[in-house]
């Protein structure tokens, strides 16, 4: 969908994308350049856990973060198999990185597809810059509170945090004669 349709079914203005002309075969082909650094790093980056600094801003320069965010927010909204392909391409100079990358990037689609506008506009905030890994199985407490709610709770892992702006998590909220109610959340990472 272009950027002008999309302004024709919100009131909002597009964020504008850093590089309006990129297309999904030069995002696939900067993601195989990375290669070389993808090996050179891997040995590192298995003993820390996740990819780089200098990884994450090389990301971040190709633009692949962006593959499936919405275009009303500064991303490229490629299909689907274009950012399977940066994953492999990722995955081929270090498997580690590809899944870290895959988990902090992939769900800018799924705030895209479910999250209300005015919750994506915060979220992806007026930069447009927005990663998150989704750590989905229920965990913590949830409570009632003025304008939202109260979370609190201890995830085991979520790979790809280290480079995200943001959280995701799955919870039940948990009230007297109430069946559960399931829910994910965001939060800024600070």
């Amino acid at each position: 969908m272009a950027v002008e349709a999309l302004s024709r079914n919100t009131k909002r203005k597009p964020l504008p994308q850093p590089e309006p002309g990129l297309t999904p075969q030069e995002l696939i082909r900067r993601a195989a350049a990375l290669r070389p650094i993808l090996r050179e790093e891997q040995e590192e980056n298995d003993e820390r856990g996740h990819y780089s600094p200098r990884l994450h801003r090389e990301f971040l320069h190709a633009g692949v973060y962006r593959c499936v965010q919405p275009k009303l927010f500064g991303g490229y909204e490629f299909d689907f198999p274009t950012f399977c392909k940066i994953i492999i391409e990722s995955a081929r100079g270090h498997p580690s990185t590809g899944w870290c990358f895959t988990l902090a990037s992939s769900h800018a689609m799924l705030i895209g597809s479910h999250w209300p506008e005015e919750a994506q506009a915060e979220l992806f905030g007026a930069a447009g810059d927005f990663r998150s890994p989704h750590r989905a199985p229920p965990a913590g407490t949830y409570k009632r509170a003025d304008g939202g709610y109260i979370v609190n709770g201890t995830w085991s892992y979520s790979s790809g945090v280290p480079v995200c702006t943001h959280f995701t998590g799955g919870g039940l909220i948990m009230e007297p004669s109430k069946p559960p109610v399931a829910i994910n959340f965001t939060v800024r990472i600070d």
